[in-house]
């Protein structure tokens, strides 16, 4: 079945997430807030294309996390669980990027599960320190020829960095 594993967050339930799969994660977000036991609306944090055994298998790494064996929340940060689920995949680059400029999640993510710091990774890439915190940051993407590099050092494709395709009519 095709789909996304996801991750979401809620501010009413700090320093948790939920991570599922749905053929739609906006719609599974409408369906989650509008529960009347559900005090404010869940937010998705990150998708993954896969199907219901890569949910499965970031459910069984995380499984120390998980709060009951019943439920999908787990007590990690958001980059912790986006990194397990993109671990999970059969290899990061054959997860295609859902809605363009994931780079920065999946950059983010990145760095968590590697410890490495940005200082690190900008002196590994040979660019500046606030390059980098523009790039995790989201607020500027690196261009193809950073994003080949970024892709030889972290294995994040380089289309996670394209921008979003604008819809015409």
């Amino acid at each position: 079945m095709s789909g996304f594993v996801y991750v979401m967050t809620n501010p009413a339930m700090p320093g948790l997430v939920k991570v599922g799969w749905s053929r739609d994660p906006s719609d599974r977000v409408r369906q989650l807030s509008s529960l009347p036991s559900v005090p404010m609306p869940f937010e998705v944090y990150g998708t993954v294309p896969g199907s219901i055994a890569l949910e499965a298998a970031a459910h069984r790494k995380m499984r120390n996390s998980r709060l009951n064996k019943k439920r999908e929340f787990f007590r990690v940060t958001p980059n912790e669980a986006l990194a397990v689920v993109i671990a999970c995949a059969p290899t990061v680059q054959s997860a295609a990027v859902a809605t363009g400029n994931e780079g920065h999640r999946r950059f983010s993510a990145w760095l968590d599960l590697t410890g490495k710091t940005q200082s690190n990774v900008a002196e590994d890439l040979g660019v500046s320190l606030s390059t980098v915190c523009r790039w995790v940051g989201g607020s500027r993407r690196p261009g193809i020829n950073q994003a080949v590099k970024i892709q030889s050092v972290t294995g994040i494709p380089v289309p996670a960095w394209a921008k979003p395709k604008e819809k015409t009519q």
